[in-house]
């Protein structure tokens, strides 16, 4: 099952690369890709896989937002008059 989940976690990657390159040009296309690519009963391998690829992709996101957040500069204190 490893091996399916490494081949699986691989296609992921693949996908969203050739997303990110703009070479997905349909829904057609992506749903040929994963007709071609998955093995029938294997939806929960699948399921897991990208669901972890998800949840790093949400981790990165976070942790990204919070350098930028800790990076913004103080606002300016209006000066008295």
């Amino acid at each position: 099952m490893t091996d399916l989940r490494d081949r699986y976690n691989s296609f992921i990657e693949t996908i969203i690369q050739m997303t990110l390159q703009g070479k997905v040009r349909s829904k057609e296309q992506l749903y040929n890709r994963l007709r071609d690519e998955l093995e029938p009963d294997t939806q929960s391998v699948f399921d897991e896989a990208i669901t972890d690829r998800l949840t790093a992709l949400e981790a990165q996101v976070n942790a990204r937002d919070e350098l930028q957040t800790a990076k913004a500069p103080e606002p300016c204190a209006p000066s008295a008059p």
